[in-house]
């Protein structure tokens, strides 16, 4: 029997941002969980947050969750003490809900490919990229704490393999990091992608391109289509049974003539929205006040609506 002073039914909660839409609660136990770990509840919520804007495709939970279950557990001390990816680590609670393998997923792939501060970088910049009030934002160190909690779970995965796979036979090794900044805004575009915002993009530089790529493939299953610096055709996914193009992949990657894969760099260049009909796109609060949901360049609008030479 435990203790009699050891169980206490107590919630604890968290208004990270007061942005007055909701207040995520945890339990005592849950709070100490993320403490244990050297993390901030507000860390915590603050990754939540982030994993809010893509969506996981149904063969990436799988995925996912495949990998999860290969992680190993060791105990001692008659089972007192659990090494690894224990049963209730604050990883393995992060995994029982679809919101937490989002955390994991964000964490683990950018973790598996980049240095540990590179990651945190990464996360700030993404933060900066979706605005969220800079008084609220980790530290640096906070992200890495909480990184390291899902560091080395996709080890075991094929995603490591699939990011030396998009870099082409002759560039094996490490990849190094592009600018914090173009990775989050090249995320940004490919969260929208998940979501039905942007139909398609194209990205062109160096090695930063591999993990765009990779993750667009393994984590999110887009349809790809990556090429080398003189247009060989380096990785492609199938949908419907063919082989996936560059005019038709949701994600073209180009390795750049002028951004040898040995540099950092890495551009969205082109991007294609998701326009369904008409009502959809305009917001009517009366007839002589509606507004455009999408926004365009001016000089551009006319060639858009209409298309050819006016």
């Amino acid at each position: 029997m435990p203790p009699q002073n050891e169980v206490f039914a107590q919630q604890g909660q968290i208004d990270w941002v007061n942005f007055a839409v909701s207040v995520p609660q945890y339990s005592i136990e849950f709070l100490a969980r993320i403490q244990g770990a050297g993390a901030q509840p507000g860390t915590y919520a603050a990754v939540a947050q982030l994993a809010t804007k893509f969506k996981l495709s149904k063969k990436g939970i799988e995925r996912l969750e495949e990998t999860i279950s290969r992680l190993g557990v060791r105990s001692s001390f008659s089972d007192v003490l659990y090494f690894g990816f224990g049963h209730r680590s604050l990883f393995r609670i992060m995994s029982e809900t679809i919101g937490g393998l989002k955390m994991i997923a964000l964490c683990a792939c950018l973790d598996e490919v980049h240095s540990p501060i590179a990651t945190a970088r990464i996360l700030s910049a993404l933060w900066k990229e979706y605005h969220i009030s800079e008084d609220f934002e980790p530290s640096q160190q906070q992200f890495m704490d909480l990184v390291k909690v899902c560091s080395g779970s996709l080890s075991t995965s094929p995603f490591p393999e699939i990011v030396q796979k998009v870099l082409g036979p002759t560039s094996r090794g490490h990849v190094r990091c592009s600018e914090p900044e173009d990775l989050a805004r090249a995320l940004c575009a490919l969260f929208e992608i998940t979501t039905g915002t942007r139909k398609s993009i194209v990205i062109t530089g160096s090695q930063g391109c591999s993990f765009i790529a990779a993750i667009a493939y393994w984590l999110f299953d887009l349809d790809i289509h990556v090429e080398g610096s003189e247009g060989e055709t380096l990785f492609n996914s199938f949908a419907g049974g063919s082989v996936v193009e560059s005019h038709s992949a949701q994600v073209y990657v180009k390795y750049g003539h002028n951004s040898p894969r040995t540099s950092t760099s890495l551009v969205l260049v082109e991007s294609t929205y998701e326009v369904g009909e008409i009502r959809d796109l305009i917001l009517s609060e009366s007839p002589s006040n509606s507004r455009l949901r999408r926004r365009i360049p001016w000089e551009e609008c006319l060639r858009f609506t209409w298309g050819g030479r006016l």
